[in-house]
């Protein structure tokens, strides 16, 4: 899997705000978060790919 996206500072919130996207099994899929350390971002993304990964594919 290849999950791209972006992770910006934001003095505002303050914190780090993530953009994620990747396709699996041919259908798309984007999440982020805000307002995070850097700790967080990196497990939002890190836990929601493993969570893509693990589901079935629809013909299986």
């Amino acid at each position: 899997m290849v999950v791209l996206g972006t992770l910006e500072w934001s003095e505002t919130l303050p914190g780090w705000i993530g953009k994620w996207h990747t396709a699996w099994h041919g259908a798309a899929h984007a999440w982020g978060v805000k307002g995070v350390n850097c700790d967080a971002a990196f497990r939002d993304i890190v836990s929601e790919a493993v969570v893509l990964a693990a589901r079935r594919r629809p013909s299986d």
